[in-house]
């Protein structure tokens, strides 16, 4: 037998050149399924489409961006309590962290408020209990 008369058998077993050899033939194995991707848990363009949504991600943005800002101002103490370099350096970087930190959060809290303020608003309009 030549390695051109290599065959499958219905069972999918190569017969030929392994079988003249006397070793059991391995066996072939089809191509899998393609698989499918599955759809994610949390569909962020409908999310997103809501203006809730969008304050929730302006929100967590500027909450992230206010981390940032407590961290650069933590290391700059830091530094300053250290001593080993120049304290100009720690000076500058709480200098630049506590406005960071403290501007972020205000836009952060504004975010949000823009989205609770026209609830509010609705919620007078329609209370029927009389109080003035």
């Amino acid at each position: 037998m030549q390695a051109n008369d290599l065959r499958f058998n219905e069972l999918g077993n190569v017969t030929g050149l392994a079988a003249l050899l006397g070793e059991q033939a391995p066996k072939v194995f089809n191509a899998p399924a393609p698989i499918r991707p599955r759809a994610p848990y949390v569909r962020i363009d409908r999310q997103l489409a809501t203006p809730e949504g969008q304050a929730l991600l302006k929100c967590g943005l500027w909450l992230r961006t206010s981390f940032v800002g407590a961290s650069v101002a933590a290391m700059g103490v830091v530094l300053l309590g250290e001593g080993g370099v120049q304290p100009v350096y720690g000076v500058l970087l709480t200098a630049l962290g506590v406005p960071l930190a403290i501007f972020a959060w205000r836009r952060a809290r504004a975010a949000i408020e823009r989205v609770d303020a026209p609830i509010e608003r609705a919620n007078v309009a329609t209370d029927t209990t009389g109080a003035a």
